[in-house]
């Protein structure tokens, strides 16, 4: 009697609530994280650095998408995260490996991010490899869970096999133009990609161990060219952060957040604009300008403690809206008395004019 096949992890009741939240770092020994933005850096990464790769993208999606900023690949060993908005064009090196078909780019829904490279660099990638239908070739307990047809998120397989729970938070949607990016931000990156390359592994050992023969065709993409030689029109940015008690947007939380995550103050007026009727009328109410975002950000801090911030960042930010300066001066500087002897140690040491 043939055995029964190997299947996923017990995880696979798991609520995501209950585990911890996925990290490469927790791989032993840990991955190397290499940041680049520098055609040389990237040379010097690339040698070596063999695929099969977990792949993805990142871009600034706020109040407008812009072309794609960040790409990261992974192996075993190492990650890289390649800030292409940081290069002058886009890296004849890394457009041969996302072309070349032989080497797999593993990935979730990966046809959307090469799409978007399609349309923003002109790249026609090849051998991209989908999760969500490698696994219902290799694993039964998937195909059980998951009909065909029904959407599964990168952060329900990566509960299903690796036990984790993937964060997911503003961060996601911040500015990935900034240079150098947050820690924060080149960890959700490093990440993100890692285990894409994790889930693959384990997906290669069941369909080695149940024997199963894979079809390759069902879960590999290759990108093609537009089939419109008109380009495609930018699209508006979307978010969804938190919700207050009463369900509606929490304005003031979302403020903080884009600004924390490398935003403008113009650049969340825009996206609140274009998004929410709530933000449109205080707008009004407030005389227009950056007054209603500073509101929003200040709100945010006066009511969490917690948040982390800049404190020069906020101090500039709030000194240079004169009305807001007006109604905040003394928050900023009886709150954060650091910054206040950052700006004397500072203007002491400036030399003496005349």
């Amino acid at each position: 009697m043939p055995s029964k096949p190997d299947r996923a992890p017990k995880s696979r009741t798991a609520k995501a609530g209950t585990r911890p939240t996925y990290s490469y770092a927790e791989h032993m020994p840990p991955p190397t994280v290499q940041y680049i933005t520098s055609p040389s850096e990237l040379d010097d990464c690339l040698t070596n650095f063999k695929g099969p790769y977990g792949f993805d993208c990142e871009f600034k999606a706020l109040p407008v998408h812009r072309p794609m900023a960040l790409i990261q690949l992974s192996n075993a060993k190492t990650i890289l995260l390649i800030q292409v908005s940081a290069f002058s064009a886009f890296p004849e090196r890394l457009k041969a490996i996302l072309e070349d078909r032989s080497v797999k780019k593993i990935g979730h829904y990966t046809e959307s991010d090469d799409m978007k490279l399609r349309d923003d660099y002109g790249i026609l990638a090849k051998g991209l490899i989908n999760l969500m239908p490698l696994a219902r070739q290799v694993d039964p307990d998937f195909l059980a869970l998951h009909r065909p047809g029904r959407n599964v998120t990168l952060a329900q397989i990566v509960l299903l096999y690796l036990d984790r729970t993937l964060p997911k938070g503003p961060v996601r949607v911040g500015n990935w133009e900034r240079n150098p990016l947050t820690k924060e931000q080149q960890e959700y990156a490093a990440s993100d990609a890692y285990c894409a390359h994790e889930v693959y592994t384990r997906l290669m050992a069941l369909r080695k161990k149940n024997g199963i023969r894979a079809r390759p065709s069902e879960y590999t993409v290759n990108i093609s060219p537009r089939a419109s030689s008109t380009p495609p029109q930018p699209q508006t940015g979307s978010y969804s952060f938190a919700r207050s008690k009463r369900g509606s947007p929490d304005l003031a939380f979302d403020a903080y957040a884009l600004w924390y995550y490398g935003y403008t103050v113009e650049e969340i007026l825009r996206t609140f604009l274009n998004m929410d009727s709530e933000v449109q009328h205080m707008h009004a109410f407030l005389g227009g300008g950056d007054s209603m975002v500073i509101f929003y950000i200040v709100t945010a801090l006066q009511r969490d403690a917690s948040l982390p911030f800049d404190p020069v960042a906020l101090r500039t930010m709030v000194s240079a809206d004169p009305p807001s300066w007006s109604s905040y001066r003394t928050f900023v500087e009886e709150r954060f008395p650091v910054v206040e002897e950052i700006t004397s140690r500072s203007a002491a040491q400036k030399p003496a004019q005349g």
